[in-house]
Formats: structure tokens, C-alpha cells, sequence
């Protein structure tokens, strides 16, 4: 148990933290996806309590232009019964944050003229996200926030965690 590891305990020394209990998490080490887009879902819209629809938000590159700000994302309004496609606004995107294995660490790429007002997302992947959202949404009951990738193998989850704040729970 890396908890107890000689590395772990000179740390906690080092800085004067107690042992405790031991911890009740667990960690995975995931391979590196190199996206060519990402985001996020919510499974319920934030904005729509009545809990009909999903909301995408969608860049190229990694979901950390999404999730930072960076940009300002595609936005993708999905119906839960159907996973179709309801309403798509496709943003100007200035830039994408990328990765790659030829380079430690992320940087933020200047997207190119053709890409910037290009949707991100077809039909058929924003059903695709939103269907494995529903799936992962039933498996920890209860709505969530879901940061997702595509890259050349297909899609990926990277994590998922319930959904805080929905506009129903605050009225």
C-alpha cells in the first residue's frame, strides 16, 4: 500500500501531517488520450430543471480549453429520451489546446481559419456522447457532469462525477 511506503511517510514527516486512517480512495492511472476533440456533458441541462434534455459543450484538441475557458465551446442541447440532437450552436473558436507524444505538457494552438467556425461535433457523436452519458448516468444514479475525448480510436470517458447546483435544486 503506497500509503505506507517509506517515500509516503517521509513526506508526512517531512511536513508534520499525522498518519491517520488510512485513506478510503483509489486512484487510476489512465493512458494518455491525445484528442482531436473534447468536452463536457451534463446529462441534465443546468439551465433546463425539467431534466428533458443533456447539454454538450464541445472544442478540438483537449476538453481543457472547454473546462479552463479558454475558449468559447460548441454547445449541444441533446433530448434524454431519443439522445437526438435538439439544438446546436456552433461557436467561433479561436483556439484548442493540444497534446501530443512528441511534447511533455499541453499548449494552446491558434485553431485555422477553416476550423474556427466548424462544428466540432457531428449528430452522430453528439448521440453517441449523450447515450453513454444516460448509460453512466442510470450505473451512479443520478445525473452527471462527464468530461469525455475522441481520439483515432474512438470515444473515450475520461471521468464523471454527479452534477452539484442543478438550477431544480436551488428553487
Amino acid at each position: 500500500m503506497s500509503y505506507l511506503s517509506d517515500r509516503s511517510l517521509r513526506y508526512r514527516a517531512g511536513r508534520g501531517i499525522p498518519l491517520g486512517p488510512a485513506p478510503s480512495f483509489g486512484v487510476i492511472v489512465q493512458v494518455q488520450v491525445f484528442s482531436e476533440k473534447a468536452g463536457v456533458l451534463f446529462t441534465v441541462h443546468p439551465l433546463e430543471p425539467d431534466g428533458v434534455t443533456s447539454y454538450i459543450e464541445a472544442n478540438f484538441g483537449t476538453g481543457e480549453s472547454v473546462v479552463g475557458g479558454l475558449t468559447t465551446p460548441d454547445a449541444i442541447t441533446v433530448d434524454r429520451s431519443d439522445a437526438g440532437v435538439v439544438d446546436m450552436h456552433v461557436a467561433t473558436k479561436r483556439r484548442m489546446t493540444s497534446v501530443s507524444p512528441e511534447r511533455a505538457g499541453s499548449r494552446i494552438v491558434e485553431l485555422a481559419d477553416d476550423r474556427k467556425n466548424a462544428p466540432v461535433l457531428t449528430d452522430s457523436e453528439a448521440k453517441r456522447i449523450a447515450r453513454m452519458g444516460l448509460h453512466i448516468e442510470e450505473l451512479f444514479s443520478g445525473p452527471q457532469d462527464i468530461e469525455w475525448a475522441f481520439d483515432s480510436h474512438g470515444l473515450w470517458i475520461l471521468q464523471s462525477r454527479p452534477i452539484t447546483g442543478l438550477a431544480s435544486e436551488a428553487g
